[in-house]
């Protein structure tokens, strides 16, 4: 115990630089497949925007598995090109894509030997690749199931599974057991036809798909198209989206992301959630609650938070 401006019941406390991160994952190979010391890195960037390092470390196993991640994202890149106003920037963006021989300026970069799509590994980025619907058919029963990609999961819940159900038990007298198991099956077995010739008025197989673009990079699986039109990624030729790959560019605009998130509100404006990430009187919600929430925003997942934070909990601090 010491006083510290006259207050009696001031602690004293250390801090000292920890040396690693827990004890696995401790270096890692990035996505030019050199093995640098990760847990360096995130301790840094941990000093130097004020996020728990132990949190970051849990961030980027949640997001990427600790591996240079890659993941084009197919029903975002619909409803981008639907929306007149969305579709004009996507349109005017350098590294768009309209054929295969036309893949965006500059083109895309062959030096990146370590990339994962999420599941597996992958020899490039896949450039040209048809339309949307072409893309998600082909990695229908992979990158995008419904229960690894939550767009889908709603689409099959809320379109498909449950009125289908709801039909069986009504109309065909089915007991709900066997409505929910029969509906399971044929949401499953009709969801590609759908997002093909129903899903916004099958539209999705004739646009070409921006697997530049709308995609996610990094181990902070950061989107392209967020960090241009919110984190301040200049649109030129040294910022390709593929950079957002490297550890140092995905770490600063990923974290600067989570950082707003401390600042969400809808569209009308109405504050959805608050928190001064630099107050010095506390936090409202609590510290750990208030990371839990900023989570969650930055991922849409309502339990996005508290599985971070258990994440987290395998990487605390060590001095050796």
């Amino acid at each position: 115990t010491t006083n510290y401006n006259g207050n009696p019941k001031s602690i004293q406390i250390e801090v000292i630089k920890p040396s690693k991160l827990g004890i696995t994952y401790n270096k890692v190979e990035d996505v030019k497949n050199k093995s640098f010391n990760f847990d360096s890195t995130i301790i840094y960037y941990s000093g130097k925007l004020g996020i728990p390092p132990q949190f970051i470390k849990g961030l980027v196993e949640e997001e990427s598995s600790f591996i240079p991640s890659y993941r084009y994202e197919p029903l975002k890149d619909f409803v981008q090109q639907i929306k007149k106003e969305d579709s004009l920037k996507l349109y005017s963006n350098q590294y768009r894509i309209l054929n295969e021989n036309d893949e965006g300026n500059p083109i895309i970069p062959t030096d990146h030997i370590n990339l994962w799509n999420c599941i597996s590994k992958i020899t490039s980025y896949p450039g040209y690749s048809g339309t949307i619907w072409a893309y998600y058919d082909k990695y229908k029963n992979s990158l995008y199931t419904k229960n690894i990609y939550n767009e889908i999961d709603v689409v099959w819940t809320d379109t498909l599974f449950n009125p289908i159900k709801d039909f069986l038990i009504k109309e065909k007298n089915y007991l709900e057991s066997n409505a929910e198991k029969e509906a399971r099956k044929m949401a499953t077995d009709s969801i590609p036809k759908y997002f093909r010739y129903k899903y916004r008025n099958g539209t999705m197989d004739k646009y070409v798909a921006q697997t530049r673009i709308i995609a996610s990079y990094g181990f902070l699986q950061m989107m392209y198209n967020i960090a241009i039109a919110e984190r301040g990624y200049k649109l030129c030729d040294e910022n390709l989206p593929e950079v957002i790959n490297f550890t140092d560019t995905s770490f600063t605009y990923g974290l600067n992301h989570l950082r707003s998130k401390f600042n969400v509100r809808s569209k009308g404006g109405k504050i959805k959630f608050y928190e001064n990430f630099y107050a010095d009187t506390g936090w409202k919600e609590g510290f750990e609650n208030s990371f839990r929430m900023a989570m969650r925003y930055y991922n849409g997942r309502l339990k996005y938070g508290t599985d971070v934070l258990t994440k987290s909990k395998s990487y605390l601090p060590k001095l050796k």
